[in-house]
């Protein structure tokens, strides 16, 4: 009667849930802890970098600080941007050494940063302000003394350039209604780079009071230094279906270029695609092959687990380059 046990078939049940005792007993805890918390009020649906999720949110002693639990199975990092109750939040505390759920803290953003790219786009970024003598979390903005100001924003690849020592930026609430001709401006003194990976993380940025200029500055756009670049008679777009993600050792994902002119009628444009991965030098990780008949891109990621929690950036544009458009994409694990 043992000679007919099929016990390849008996191991693989037994280690469904774990090679080890301690593995299968991880494997139920974390079960448990889905099925329990799953359905409870501290189980909240969230947007992190644009993607649903649900995450724990449990109050501290201060109102713009909460503390942050992923659901088994599930992670978060430190910089992620977090849309929680109609609010921006940052992940500014991260600890991922719990073998049951990553934990953490977020912090509310108080500011929402306008910085020109390169490209001469205005990028928004929810940032968090601080210094010692205001108080933004009550949509306060006074004047400011030098070296006590400083701003923090998740990072990105697209603000490495942008983000450097000597740049002004104007910070003031009041642009928001408009009640103030003389914006507060300010010049960065330092910036460095919080991070536990150099994939994610948040930029540390110094500030020092400056002076508002109105012939460079514009208060209408809220930047310092504005730089007329030539406009645009149409737009650009990436197109996707589901989340903006690539599954590392999945398979490929398509994203599809449009070109519009400036009454919305779509140009027979030819797109030139580009990537860049927020992991320097592991672009040729990431298998590309472009139809131009369709104007679409498919990527697929390679089976490398360093790659997992990287950026990858799409860049869209096409050859008079008076088009252009880009985006994030994640990549996730199987």
């Amino acid at each position: 009667m043992a000679d007919n046990i099929n016990w390849d078939l008996y191991s693989n049940r037994l280690n469904i849930k774990g090679e080890t005792s301690r593995d299968r007993n991880i494997a139920l805890l974390k079960n448990n802890i889905k099925k329990k918390i799953i359905n409870s009020p501290p189980c909240q649906s969230v947007t992190i970098n644009s993607i649903s999720k649900s995450i724990i949110v449990l109050d501290t002693d201060k109102k713009n600080i909460k503390k942050i639990n992923s659901l088994p199975n599930e992670s978060f990092n430190i910089g992620d941007n977090i849309i929680w109750n109609s609010l921006n939040w940052l992940v500014t505390d991260w600890d991922c050494a719990n073998e049951i759920q990553t934990t953490g803290k977020m912090t509310l953003c108080n500011y929402t940063l306008k910085l020109q790219l390169l490209d001469g786009s205005i990028q928004s970024c929810p940032a968090i302000f601080k210094n010692t003598t205001s108080n933004l979390d009550e949509n306060e903005m006074i004047s400011l003394a030098d070296g006590l100001s400083s701003i923090r924003v998740r990072y990105n690849l697209n603000l490495v350039d942008v983000l450097k020592t000597g740049v002004r930026l104007m910070i003031d609430n009041r642009l928001l209604n408009e009640t103030t001709d003389t914006p507060n401006c300010y010049v960065i003194s330092d910036v460095l780079l919080e991070s536990y990976d150099s994939i994610n993380g948040i930029f540390n940025i110094s500030l020092k009071k400056d002076e508002y200029n109105a012939s460079i500055d514009s208060k209408e756009l809220g930047v310092c230094d504005y730089k007329e670049m030539v406009v645009s008679t149409g737009s650009a777009k990436i197109t996707y279906s589901g989340d903006c993600v690539i599954k590392c050792g999945g398979s490929y994902k398509t994203f599809t270029g449009i070109f519009n002119d400036i009454d919305g009628n779509i140009l027979d444009s030819t797109p030139v695609w580009s990537i860049k991965s927020s992991i320097i030098g592991l672009e040729n990780n990431f298998t590309t092959i472009i139809d131009d008949s369709t104007k679409s891109i498919k990527i697929k990621c390679n089976d490398i687990e360093e790659l997992i929690g990287s950026i990858l950036t799409l860049n869209l544009t096409e050859d008079s380059n008076l088009y252009s458009a880009s985006i994030e994409i994640e990549v996730i694990s199987l």
